[in-house]
């Protein structure tokens, strides 16, 4: 309903934050396509970007099948059906930074970045994987890395979410944030260290640690690590 009810002057009025969904919007409401026709096209081809990646950082080895596997269980069924696509979209672009990324061209690989979180906000966490690129730290530091993050993270959930980000609420955008994803959502809700997502990721993880050298010599290896 709300694409149905685009116009111009006021559509350019609402461009605030994230406002890359609907410039393109605007754009294809502007020409007179339904909306429908407008989201499929759009998942479509996001589905299409999802695929060309994966199959391009596996190799075309039985690395594609685990990748494709771990894909569709976790995020594809999410990202596809009833569907974020303001995130999908932002994905989407921040494939094609991974080049620039990995050949060390930031500036490209920042604007790609940007690009993508016009989109959303959430594409600006890349950034901090520049710094870290390629990784060089050891397996079992990485490990312990992951496991005292996800203590922390649960033993201070509420003050780091409450206390710290909530000190920037007075900035709009992190407070609407804070209302729709944790004071009226359920982000308080049900948080506990041991629980299966927990326990999948726990086990990816092992796996990925346990090839990590396989994986390091295969091209663009030290980038799909």
């Amino acid at each position: 309903t709300y694409y149905s009810w685009l116009s111009l002057p006021d559509g350019i009025n609402s461009l605030t934050f994230e406002p890359g969904y609907k410039y393109l919007s605007l754009l294809f409401h502007a020409i007179g396509l339904p909306f429908w026709p407008f989201f499929i096209a759009l998942k479509l081809v996001a589905f299409y970007v999802v695929i060309h990646f994966l199959g391009k950082y596996s190799s075309g080895n039985k690395l594609l099948f685990l990748c494709m596997t771990f894909f569709l269980f976790v995020f594809g069924l999410y990202f596809f059906i009833d569907n974020p696509m303001r995130n999908l979209l932002a994905i989407c672009i921040s494939y094609y930074a991974y080049k620039y990324l990995e050949n060390r061209e930031m500036l490209k690989a920042s604007l790609l970045i940007l690009l993508a979180a016009f989109f959303h906000i959430s594409a600006v966490c890349l950034f901090l994987l520049i710094p870290f690129y390629p990784i060089k730290s050891s397996n079992k530091r990485i490990f312990i890395a992951f496991l005292l993050f996800n203590i922390l993270i649960m033993s201070f959930y509420e003050f780091l979410v409450l206390k710290i980000i909530g000190s920037f609420s007075f900035i709009p955008l992190i407070e609407s944030k804070m209302i729709s994803y944790f004071l009226d959502g359920e982000g308080l809700e049900n948080n506990s260290l041991i629980s299966l997502g927990f326990i999948i990721q726990f086990i990816f993880l092992l796996l990925v640690l346990y090839k990590r050298k396989e994986m390091e010599k295969l091209p663009s290896g030290k980038l799909i690590f």
